[in-house]
């Protein structure tokens, strides 16, 4: 109880407002298939449909002059007296300068920074695989609201995930790899 009151207290220091703390009771009136002897419920988390998002943010740093580039390997670069120059590989490789760079290479991200030279270098840190499955509901989704579990340590935090058309996804599990691995483990169900 006292860590739910830690997590609520510190969604509310970063600017979640509507957060309500609930007895064992009200979980049950809300969710009556989910056990639990307390409850946060936050009524500004949803769902978010990402590729939607995706392009409204690639139209907004568009509207401001940026650029999205994808499908370019960095092979190399420099960032000295806050310039930062690329140089890029694939089949029109070029030399490209900007003032602000953001990173999101997925999983090569670690490997983009650490292949362009500068002060960030020692920042950059170590690349770690951890392949999470998600499994989906066959049937009628008993929850209305998504569903966490309390955080404990070394230990996957499974959830309750309702997607747009509000079928429900429980995952992710958590298996660490010494590669990446993009294989679906049936066997983890």
């Amino acid at each position: 109880i006292a860590t739910l009151e830690r997590i609520r207290q510190l969604g509310e220091t970063n600017g979640v407002r509507d957060l309500v703390a609930l007895s064992a009771d009200d979980v049950r009136s809300l969710e009556p298939a989910v056990v639990a002897v307390r409850g946060v419920l936050s009524p500004s988390t949803g769902v978010v449909d990402t590729h939607a998002l995706m392009r409204a943010l690639e139209a907004d740093l568009e509207a401001k002059g940026g650029t999205v580039v994808l499908r370019t390997p960095v092979v190399g670069g420099q960032i000295t007296d806050g310039r930062i120059e690329l140089e890029t590989g694939g089949a029109a490789g070029v030399r490209l300068h900007c003032k602000a760079l953001i990173n999101s290479a997925g999983l090569q991200a670690p490997s983009v920074a650490t292949a362009v030279l500068g002060p960030h270098r020692g920042f950059v840190p170590p690349q770690h695989f951890a392949p999470g499955h998600y499994f989906a509901l066959a049937g009628r989704c008993p929850f209305q609201h998504l569903v966490y579990p309390m955080p404990s340590p070394n230990v996957a935090h499974i959830h309750l995930t309702l997607d747009l058309a509000g079928r429900a996804r429980f995952g992710p599990d958590i298996a660490w790899a010494d590669e990446a691995n993009y294989a679906f483990d049936d066997r983890r169900a």
